[in-house]
């Protein structure tokens, strides 16, 4: 007869494969799970939230600082109350030895490195003008900001080049974007750090490691309030009213789940960007328009542009402005997660089930209720006092709910949202559906390619039982267009990601003497105004409901010069000036608008325009590439579009995500004839 003993080591050994089968299942899988991460000044503000986010997400964390006390506190929280693992070391990153010393311990303790995040920073002295600027701050604010990013980089780099792994991020700010509004030492110092980090992302590429930036905006941190005296609600108060995407408050949260998404394998082709995290707040300069209503008053279409469009409008004695309408209209434009510390849940539900009793019920209760046999709270009363011990079935059955219902909410990130994707049939529209579907959203496939639409659309609903529908749709049709917005509308009552995705290579027509015009206006037609009409009418369902995400494919071209035909180029750089203007006016109604700039990757599209078949594609890809290691796909596209329209970039606005392995930081020309010159480039040679 089984012993009351051998039955809980029955269901141990039940729950330990139920754990292996967590651990196999990929939706279940922690994101940065088995890697090993430094940050620096990881004790307070951005730092603390992202060592959090990362232990919680899987990492083994070292925490670099100067403030041992709070670093100290942290890392001793974080281990004892919930079994991370975590070490605290006293780092002044100024000081070669002892970022040195930071790299050593981790590999000496793991016997690894994955990600470096160099986040340690100071503001310096808020010197404002350049004849307040102290020599010797300045000179501090280098040693802090930018040479001690630089030594985190090289003790990385020297770990992870004999691996051919590894993330390097840095945080800039987005004074590294704007100008004007922080100290000339701490400006500048932010713009020296995305130098830093383009340089590194070409050299360390050949050896598959990726380098990024994070540019936050500005954020209630202790960091902040203490250089402004003020309080953190205060702090928030004046950010929500100069920011211009609004409903949302800016936290240090949104910097982690930026360097999570840079530093997982979510953003495997991602290198060289500069990932901007301000709420669009750096797309505009509201100047222009400010001086206007201060001397005019509220701006309407009448007093743009008047009765009369060619007459004197206004004459402002105090300023002595004087314009006609014809001129003012050529100046003005109107204007928590469930399988993340899965096993410290699974441990206390082992407690409450099979040692406490009590609390039981899929809803819990707190931990202490249960076992004692108290109130399970939501979840319900338990067997109470010492109670029964839960059978094997009982342990397997509660488990897998627990796995397939209450992590899913957490890893189906687009659960209940409505999706609408142009060119959604193949390439990377196709990918994104896939992605979007699988991630919980109900998607709307807009295309003309009829026959793969539709096949697309049937396999996603009878081999995987997902929500997704297919609609004819010519992108440079209004009626189209507004049938597609329409029949989300009428079918689910929302729309929450319009991605604007469909375009056309055109001619390849690289010279301006071969351009053709009629190619060039159709390439426009469909890549431009075709995204046009989509974020129109995406618009017009949104703005109501001030809520939102419009995205729209451009691509590197859009940043590169030279390596793609006139129109083709021409439309994506239109493309990002679309999104934008659009982000400083929609961020109004709190409608997030963004795009991402796919490099090459061999989807139909780019094999029909050259003529050759995928293999040829990639291999031509992968040896341009900078990033060595990771063969370019379309699913990279989808994860860029995923986490943009999520909630992780729920402060993400006005941003242009180039997903091209970092080839656009560089350009070899000279070095190649260099060496074409003289050969291999050494210390002599130079």
């Amino acid at each position: 007869m089984p012993t009351k003993s051998s039955n809980v080591v029955d269901s141990n050994k039940n729950a330990e494969r139920v754990r292996d089968f967590a651990r196999g299942y990929p939706l279940l899988a922690v994101k940065l799970e088995g890697k090993v991460a430094i940050v620096t000044g990881g004790a307070s503000g951005l730092g603390e939230s992202t060592v959090r986010l990362f232990a919680k997400q899987g990492a083994k964390v070292l925490i670099a600082d100067v403030q041992d006390d709070l670093g100290l506190s942290l890392s001793n929280e974080l281990v004892s109350e919930h079994g991370h693992d975590i070490v605290y070391i006293h780092c002044d990153v100024t000081q070669d030895s002892q970022v040195k010393n930071v790299v050593d311990t981790a590999i000496d303790k793991y016997g690894r490195l994955d990600i470096m995040f160099n986040n340690a920073g100071i503001p310096g002295s808020l010197d404002f003008t350049i004849l307040d600027t102290d020599y010797e701050n300045f000179k501090r604010v280098f040693d802090v900001n930018v040479f001690g990013s630089m030594l985190g980089a090289k003790h990385a780099a020297r770990v992870m080049i004999p691996a051919k792994r590894g993330v390097i991020l840095f945080t800039s700010s987005s004074a590294s974007v704007v100008a004007g509004e922080s100290p000339h030492s701490y400006t500048v110092s932010k713009h020296a750090i995305v130098g830093l980090m383009k340089n590194l992302c070409v050299e360390l590429g050949q050896h598959g490691i990726r380098v990024n930036c994070i540019s936050p905006g500005s954020v209630s941190t202790p960091l902040l309030t203490n250089a402004m005296g003020v309080g953190k609600a205060a702090v928030d108060e004046i950010l929500c009213a100069a920011s211009v995407l609004k409903e949302v408050v800016p936290t240090a949260e949104d910097v982690a789940e930026a360097a999570l998404y840079l530093g997982g394998d979510s953003a495997k082709f991602v290198t060289g960007i500069n990932l901007v995290v301000d709420g669009g707040y750096s797309t505009t300069n509201p100047t222009y328009s400010n001086v206007l209503k201060k001397t005019f008053g509220a701006l309407t279409k009448d007093t743009y542009f008047g009765s009369d469009a060619s007459g004197p409008v206004w004459e402002d004695p105090v300023y002595g402005i004087h314009f006609s309408a014809g001129q003012v209209q050529a100046l003005v434009r109107p204007g928590r997660s469930g399988l993340v510390g899965l096993f410290n849940w699974r441990r206390w539900w082992w407690r409450r089930k099979c040692v406490g009793g009590g609390g039981g019920g899929r809803g819990g209760g707190n931990a202490a209720a249960a076992e004692s046999g108290g109130d399970g709270g939501d979840g319900g009363g338990g067997d109470g006092g010492g109670g029964r011990r839960a059978s094997t079935m009982e342990v397997l059955s509660e488990v897998l709910h627990e796995v397939f219902t209450r992590t899913s909410t957490v890893k189906h990130r687009l659960e209940g949202k409505v999706a609408i994707v142009t060119g959604g049939a193949s390439g990377f529209g196709e990918s994104t559906v896939r992605l979007f579907a699988k991630q919980g959203a109900k998607v709307l496939i807009a295309d003309v390619q009829d026959d793969l639409g539709l096949s697309l659309s049937n396999e996603l609903v009878s081999e995987h039982g997902h929500d997704v529908t297919y609609i004819h749709c010519d992108v440079t049709q209004d009626s189209h267009v507004k049938n597609v917005v329409d029949t989300a509308i009428d079918k689910y009552g929302r729309l929450d990601i319009m991605f604007n995705n469909a375009g056309i290579p055109g001619s390849l027509d690289f010279t301006i003497l071969d351009t053709e015009y009629e190619n060039f206006k159709r390439v426009f037609d469909v890549n431009v105004f075709g995204s046009l009409l989509g974020a129109k009418h995406a618009a017009r369902v949104m703005i109501p409901a001030k809520r939102g995400v419009i995205l729209f494919t451009s691509s590197s071209a859009s940043v590169v010069a030279g390596e793609s035909p006139h129109s083709y180029t021409v439309s994506k750089h239109a493309v990002v000036g679309l999104m934008k203007n659009l982000c400083v006016e929609l961020g109004q109604y709190g409608i997030r608008v963004n795009c991402i700039s796919p490099g090459s990757v061999s989807t139909p599209l780019l094999t029909n325009a050259m003529g050759v078949g995928k293999a040829a594609v990639d291999e031509i890809v992968c040896a341009a590439s900078v990033l060595k290691g990771v063969v370019p796909a379309a699913e990279d596209v989808a994860e860029a579009a995923l986490y943009l329209g999520s909630d992780s970039a729920k402060f993400v606005t006005g941003i242009n995500l180039v997903v091209d392995g970092g080839y656009s930081t560089t350009n070899p020309t000279y070095t190649n004839v260099l060496k074409k010159t003289f050969g291999a480039l050494t210390k002599d040679t130079c």
